[in-house]
This record gives structure tokens, sequence and C-alpha cells, in this order.
């Protein structure tokens, strides 16, 4: 029987539960735009045929700005069913991966038969997310006249 005290415990300050990993994770990427002078943030993606996922991401620099290197970001990211692990991300994945993980929660099976895309923007000075999508569909009319 193994001891309770020999088991290896979370560090302070993981999150225990989804939800609390999505709003660190969420916290972590804005403060790291603000820090970096990120305008905004831009996820494009596009999917057809059950396949799909991002096309790029687009760092907005104000006017004469660049940005010389990726930030790091931490991120927690699951390393079990209970726990999660803190690492160090480019902030362009955890941007990527942050966006397209709402986008599956809020448009689940979007890239499906005629598929769908849109864009995830992040916008630091309000600290929002909004999930710009279209779903593609295929219609049709169909009439039958009698003359």
């Amino acid at each position: 029987m193994e001891n309770k005290n020999s088991m290896q415990q979370p560090a302070k300050g993981v999150p225990r539960s989804k939800a609390k990993q999505i709003a660190a994770n969420r916290a972590a990427i804005f403060i790291a735009l603000k820090a970096a002078g990120v305008v905004s943030a831009v996820v494009n993606y596009i999917g057809l045929g059950d396949e799909g996922g991002p096309e790029d991401v687009h760092l907005v620099m104000p006017a004469g700005s660049e940005l010389e290197k990726m930030p790091t970001v931490p991120w927690y990211k699951a390393s079990s069913r209970d726990t999660f692990e803190l690492v160090k991300r480019p902030l362009d994945e955890a941007i990527t991966d942050f966006g397209m993980d709402a986008v599956d929660q809020h448009h689940s099976c979007w890239a499906g038969n005629d598929g769908g895309g849109g864009e995830i923007v992040f916008d630091v000075a309000s600290s929002t997310v909004c999930i710009k999508h279209n779903n593609n569909y295929m219609a049709s009319e169909y009439s039958e006249v009698q003359v």
C-alpha cells in the first residue's frame, strides 16, 4: 500500500480543474501580449470535410514598431486526469492552441461536411477574445409544379 505522503502532489498554484486551467492560460496570454506591446492578435482558421485547423497567427503592433523576438508564456497543460504541468510555450503557439480550443468548445464539428472557418481576435485593450465564425453549408431548394 502506498503512503499518501509519498504520492506526488501538484505544485502550488497549479489549477486542478479545466476551468481554472483555461482561465490561467488566458490570463498568461494577455499578460504576455501587453508586455510585448501587442495591440491585438488574430488567428485565422479553416476546415472542410472533417479536416481543418489554424492557418496563421498575426500579431498587430502599434504603427512603427515590431516584435523582435517571440515571447514565451507560462502554460498549464494537462499531465494527468487531475493535474496540470506548468511549461513555457511560445506566445504564438499558446494563442493558437487557446483559440482553437475555444472554437472547438463553441462550434463542435466545425470542420465537418461543408466545413467552416473564421478568425479568433484577441483584443489586448479590452482583454477579450472574440470568435468570428462561419459555418458553410450547401443548400438546395426543391419545387415541383404541374402545369
